[in-house]
């Protein structure tokens, strides 16, 4: 994979890529470049799910022709999907190394317990939350249910802003979370 890496720089495939080093023992988000190659051999694959793909969006919205190269794991892949179809990111000027950690009809089961299905709690189940709907069971419910099923999310909502910072298809120039009216600073627990 190092070897890849350092191809795609020095031939220009990419101008950048977007991987993790280890820094203070802890894998965190590092962009290598062609002007400091030698950073290449700290790259490493952790378990650690930091949005890449969020970081190359705020990337090209400053130089919208640069060429990105990145780690990938299916997960990523889907999140670029749908940054394309948004026209977030070209599609031309992405390329992924894949890294593999979760199932798929092609690879093995890895470290991805999140996938693994959610146990529904009583109250959960009295006001018809499910984690495990389908998407064609949530698409039938109708502009109030799903009002109703957000409102019920969002009364816990401490105004963090950590799932618009983490979400890697989280765009918007202005938030509708940060406005009092639409949702409401939920009370922080002792």
């Amino acid at each position: 994979m190092i070897n890849n890496v350092k191809a795609w720089l020095e031939d220009g495939t990419v101008d950048v890529f977007l991987g993790y080093r280890e820094m203070d023992h802890h894998p965190l988000p590092h962009c290598f470049t062609r002007e400091q190659m030698e950073e290449v051999d700290d790259l490493v694959i952790s378990p650690a799910r930091y949005p890449l793909e969020k970081i190359a969006t705020h990337m090209t919205a400053l130089e919208p022709d640069i060429k990105i190269g990145m780690l990938a794991r299916d997960c990523n892949d889907r999140a670029l999907n749908v940054l394309y179809l948004w026209n977030q990111l070209k599609s031309e000027n992405v390329r992924t190394l894949g890294v593999n950690c979760c199932p798929s009809r092609l690879k093995a089961h890895g470290d991805c317990s999140y996938l693994e299905p959610e146990k529904i709690g009583a109250y959960k189940k009295q006001v018809g939350v499910d984690n495990n709907q389908s998407p064609e069971a949530l698409d039938s419910y109708g502009q109030k249910e799903r009002l109703n099923r957000w409102m019920y999310e969002f009364q816990k909502c401490i105004k963090c802003y950590g799932c618009r910072n983490i979400c890697p298809v989280c765009f918007c120039k202005e938030c509708s979370l940060e406005h009092d009216e639409l949702v409401k600073t939920g009370p922080l627990l002792p």
